[in-house]
């Protein structure tokens, strides 16, 4: 067996940069752990001790954490909690109903919104969003 003599270093282009993986999370099913990028994310629901990442591709990863603790690893700038149920990528909505009872996705997914959660959308949306 031959010893390591070097690793490949982030210059030569061999490794991927470590400030790719700060757009990445990753997520363990009971299939393995998925990688995927942030933004690949349209929105997260909460099914009890579950949660359901669902990806713009369609694809939709049963994760074994809680929503509480997916959104901690989540930035606010990016992704918003909307409901009891729902983290909302920010990036995908499209369409926010003028009572804001609801929102709409890229997607066509229809997310609902809770009354308490209501204001806090609305400062986020006139804060980031032109």
């Amino acid at each position: 067996m031959r010893p390591i003599t070097s690793t490949p270093s982030l210059r030569e282009g061999k490794v991927e940069s470590l400030s790719s993986y700060k757009t990445k999370i990753k997520f363990v099913s009971s299939k393995g752990t998925c990688i995927v990028s942030k933004d690949q994310i349209d929105y997260i629901r909460s099914e009890s001790n579950y949660s359901i990442v669902c990806l713009n591709t369609g694809i939709q990863i049963v994760c074994c954490r809680t929503l509480k603790d997916l959104s901690s690893k989540m930035l606010k700038t990016e992704f918003v909690r909307v409901h009891a149920s729902y983290l909302v990528n920010l990036s995908r909505i499209v369409f926010i109903n003028s009572d804001y009872s609801s929102l709409t996705l890229e997607s066509n997914e229809i997310i609902p919104i809770s009354r308490t959660r209501k204001a806090a959308l609305k400062a986020l949306i006139f804060q980031h969003i032109d």
